[in-house]
C-alpha cells in the first residue's frame, strides 16, 4: 500500500518537470508574433491631361491691335464704339480706294451730335478728331488706317496725322506701313477738294 501511494505522488512532480516552468519569463523563448503580410498600396495613375481649348483667331470685333505702336493702340482703343461712318466716297472717287484692301468700315470719334447739325453732317471734324478705317479679309482685319486731326502740318497734310498697320494673318501682329505723311495726303486731299469732307472720304450716312 505504501509503495501505490509513493508512486502516486512521485507521478505529479514527474509530469511539472517534463512541462517546465508555467507562467514565468525566465529563459523561455517569447511567443513569436502573429505573422502579417503587408498591403503596398499603389500611388493612383495621374490625369491624362487634356488638350488646351483652341484658339479663337481676332477678329474685327476683337479689335486686335497687337503689333500697334502703343500710343496708336491707346488712341484708337474702343474704336468699335465710336460713331460709325458708313456714307462711302463718291463714285468717281471710289477708285482711290484700292490702296487699302478688303471689305471697309470707318469709325470717327466724335459722338454723331458733335458732327451734325439738324440732322445733316457738318464740317470740317472738330479738332483732335481720330478717324479709323479698318480693312478686313473674311472675319480677320487686315488693316488699321488712323487719321488724327493734330492742327499740325497745315495745308500739306490738312492738319491730320495719317499711319497705316498691315497684317497678312489673324495670327500675325500689325505691321506699320513706311509710308511718309505727304503720301497718305497727297491722296487723302482728294475728299477735301472735290466732295469737302475735310480730308476724310467716308462720311455720316445721314
Amino acid at each position: 500500500m505504501s509503495r501505490i501511494r509513493c508512486a502516486l505522488v512521485a507521478l505529479p512532480v514527474a509530469l511539472l518537470a517534463i512541462a517546465g516552468p508555467i507562467g514565468c519569463g525566465g529563459d523561455s523563448e517569447p511567443a513569436a508574433a502573429p505573422t502579417t503580410t503587408a498591403t503596398t498600396t499603389s500611388a493612383p495613375d495621374p490625369p491624362t491631361p487634356t488638350a488646351p481649348p483652341t484658339r479663337t483667331k481676332a477678329g474685327p470685333a476683337a479689335a486686335d491691335l497687337t503689333g500697334l505702336d502703343a500710343a496708336d493702340a491707346a488712341l484708337i482703343a474702343g474704336y468699335l464704339g465710336w460713331t460709325e461712318l458708313t456714307k462711302p466716297p463718291m463714285a468717281e472717287l471710289t477708285g482711290l480706294g484700292s490702296a487699302h484692301s478688303g471689305q471697309k468700315r470707318v469709325w470717327a470719334s466724335p459722338t454723331r451730335q458733335a458732327l451734325t447739325r439738324n440732322g445733316t453732317q457738318r464740317f470740317p471734324y472738330p479738332d483732335d478728331t481720330v478717324v479709323v478705317k479698318q480693312g478686313a479679309e473674311g472675319d480677320v482685319a487686315t488693316l488699321i488706317a488712323v487719321m488724327e486731326k493734330t492742327g499740325v502740318g497745315g495745308a500739306a497734310t490738312g492738319v491730320w496725322r495719317y499711319v497705316e498697320y498691315t497684317r497678312a494673318t489673324g495670327d500675325d501682329p500689325f505691321t506699320k506701313v513706311g509710308l511718309s505723311q505727304s503720301g497718305c495726303a497727297g491722296c487723302h486731299q482728294n475728299a477735301n477738294t472735290r466732295q469737302s469732307t475735310d480730308w476724310v472720304f467716308w462720311a455720316l450716312d445721314s
